[in-house]
């Protein structure tokens, strides 16, 4: 009932007044770091696989995002244990990109799937698709990281296919 509460409120908030909300340069290497160490003490037996995409030699600029570290760290850490949770495997590959846009973030996963017709519900708080009814959750993880990517001038966008699994893309746009 906490998680569900504190979820709640994370949604309200970033559905209320943004002008409280802070920007400031983050670094989205370090926010996926700590999102996945929360992860990880929150379920030691989830596994993330990191990767990236680009030119390291100049990727680093554009790792650099106008954002806010605690709703990033929120959005990221969604993402990544629900590719867990709803994995046989309980793993998740995370591949960091970067383009002449901006960034993204990858996170696919090899589980239940989503269906064509559930899709198109994702975003709507306490959604929940009818093959993933007997895993817990809520429905508001994907309502609130959606809500997230708007606030960041970002998009997310999701493809599926039940019974293969799940790719989630979040893109960010670069620091000017």
């Amino acid at each position: 009932m906490n998680n569900l509460a504190n979820n709640l409120l994370e949604l309200a908030q970033v559905n209320q007044d943004v002008s409280t909300i802070t920007f400031q340069e983050v670094a989205l290497d370090e926010v996926i770091y700590d999102a996945a160490k929360l992860l990880t003490t929150k379920h030691p037996s989830y596994q993330m696989i990191f990767s990236f995409e680009g030119d390291t030699a100049t990727s680093q600029p554009s790792l650099l995002v106008k954002g806010n570290k605690s709703l990033l760290t929120t959005a990221f850490l969604n993402l990544m244990e629900n590719a867990c949770k709803f994995s046989q495997n309980k793993q998740v590959e995370v591949t960091l990109g970067v383009n002449t846009e901006g960034a993204t973030v990858t996170f696919t996963d090899q589980g239940v799937g989503i269906s064509a017709e559930d899709l198109k519900h994702i975003y709507e708080p306490f959604f929940r698709a009818e093959n993933v009814k007997k895993i817990h959750g809520y429905g508001i993880g994907l309502p609130l990281t959606h809500r997230i990517m708007e606030l960041h001038h970002g998009r997310i966008l999701v493809s599926s296919e039940l019974n293969r699994g799940t790719s989630v893309v979040l893109q960010l746009p670069k620091l000017f």
